[in-house]
């Protein structure tokens, strides 16, 4: 038994790094140019940045959706499992839609303050 919990422990942060990274893979390959590291201005960089925080979250509520259902299925009709079960994915569902809601914002925020959207 202390070997499941020892791979439970260690599988979780494993699969919580890689699985974000395996999301854009071929989004990475059709976009080669901008893995460039060397970026021009502080909206490249920004630009950069934003594209790649809504995988890494998506990536990390879908873990935390399989963490509730595991914990759903296995809790044999425990009532206290169960209600943390319900507590977690409720959690879960609120940080997408907060997570979603400050993308918009900072997308926004990044569109009206490039001179391409300022011009006409």
């Amino acid at each position: 038994m202390k070997i499941i919990n020892k791979i439970k422990i260690y599988a979780w942060p494993i699969i919580g790094i890689l699985a974000p990274l395996a999301t854009r893979a071929d989004d990475d390959v059709a976009n080669i140019n901008k893995l460039n590291p060397t970026f021009g201005n502080i909206y490249d960089l920004s630009q950069s940045i934003t594209d790649r925080i809504p995988t890494f979250l998506g990536g990390l509520a879908f873990l935390a959706i399989l963490y509730s259902g595991a914990i759903y299925i296995t809790s044999f009709g425990d009532a206290t499992k169960m209600e943390q079960a319900k507590k977690n994915l409720t959690w879960t569902v609120i940080g997408i839609i907060a997570a979603a809601a400050v993308y918009g914002i900072i997308t926004a925020i990044l569109w009206i303050t490039t001179a391409t959207a300022l011009t006409p």
